[in-house]
């Protein structure tokens, strides 16, 4: 059954940008099995190509990426849609620019704190 954080359950068309396979492959799963819709992108410009296409509600960007970082690719995704996605920055660590994010993931995180930064993306 999916998480819910009433009696009607939300679920969502969310936008995973990560670099490592293990991390995208869970992290998919764990959304999957709450009944949200997952589109999976290795790097920055596979996520602009599938926003091209697709309409989403939450972006969940990893910041710590080679080629485009997900600072870059967030002030990216914001120029070129609108109105922009709800963004969940993820990173074990920044010391890069800012990141225009709505909410902030930091890794490793639990079932239970992917669940609530869904919950705020969208509150």
């Amino acid at each position: 059954m999916p998480y819910t954080t009433s009696s009607t359950a939300r679920t969502f068309r969310i936008l995973i940008v990560d670099d490592e396979p293990a991390l995208l492959r869970s992290t998919r799963r764990l959304l999957e099995a709450d009944g949200h819709q997952v589109f999976p992108a290795a790097d920055g410009a596979a996520a602009l190509e599938i926003i091209a296409r697709e309409q989403v509600d939450i972006v969940m960007t990893d910041l710590n990426m080679p080629n485009m970082n997900g600072s870059v690719f967030v002030r990216r995704l914001r120029e070129k849609v609108h109105p922009a996605p709800k963004v969940v920055a993820v990173s074990a660590g920044w010391n890069g620019e800012p990141v225009d994010a709505d909410v902030t993931l930091a890794k490793p995180f639990t079932r239970e704190e992917l669940r609530a930064a869904v919950v705020e993306a969208r509150v």
